[in-house]
């Protein structure tokens, strides 16, 4: 179940709430059907509030090196609220930097990045719109495509337009598309990438991307004081794992 917009007071939505509530109100069956679907919203508010607090502190955990106790956390996290895509392509970005610490040969390199590409297709199907999954994927293939089967860098470049795709403006994607295109020596493809997103407005403080065009010679983008409403941060719950 997702959670959805709370109801305004004096909307149609709430007036309509309110209207079912009256009905079943009044009869002793209907009290106890209102009875059990407020307990059941209760119950709903409380996850979501625990998956929250779960979530931002595996963010604290993970801040300060303590990557196996934020992966417990985030698994916690998704015991509370598996319907959160947020909270697997987030845990998917935690086990891909838990990887990144352990030697290449490490066979336990090799479950962590099993063990976040299944929460990243997770992700996928629980909201298949988020560029985010789609760039956690690109990176995942880019930094762990030994584990992962051959022709991993091509597949990575396919996330990155996937991504792009969902949203043209979520410039971390051109970003690690031109960083896998020009570790292969493609230094045309990766400006084109590139370039390719100047024609969008971007907020004031997308400074990485402006950065990176200049490397190119290119011009920077308009830019708009805004911030896009992107995910909190980001990390969250999978099944409990690790390794």
């Amino acid at each position: 179940m997702r959670a959805g917009r709370p109801l305004r007071s004096g909307s149609f939505a709430a007036a309509c709430a309110v209207g079912v509530l009256d009905g079943l109100l009044a009869s002793s069956s209907g009290r106890a059907i209102a009875v059990l679907l407020t307990a059941g919203a209760m119950v709903l508010a409380s996850s979501v509030a625990f998956a929250e607090n779960d979530y931002q502190r595996a963010f604290a955990l993970a801040a300060g090196g303590r990557l196996a106790a934020a992966n417990r956390t985030l698994v916690r996290a998704e015991h509370w609220f598996p319907d959160f895509s947020n909270l697997w392509f987030t845990n998917a970005d935690l086990l891909r930097h838990w990887a990144r610490t352990l030697p290449v040969h490490d066979p336990a390199r090799g479950r962590l990045a099993h063990l976040a590409w299944q929460d990243l297709a997770r992700a996928e199907r629980l909201n298949p719109w988020q560029p985010q999954t789609f760039v956690i994927r690109a990176a995942l293939l880019s930094q762990e495509g030994a584990w992962l089967g051959p022709h991993a860098d091509a597949a990575a470049l396919r996330a990155v337009h996937q991504a792009l795709a969902r949203d043209p403006r979520f410039y971390p994607a051109r970003i690690l598309g031109a960083r896998i295109l020009l570790a292969a020596h493609h230094m045309g493809r990766a400006r084109r990438l590139l370039e390719a997103g100047r024609i969008y407005w971007y907020p004031a403080d997308a400074t990485r991307y402006r950065r990176w065009l200049r490397r190119f010679g290119g011009a920077s983008p308009p830019a708009v004081r805004w911030k896009p409403h992107f995910a909190p941060s980001a990390a969250v719950p999978p099944r409990g794992r690790g390794l």
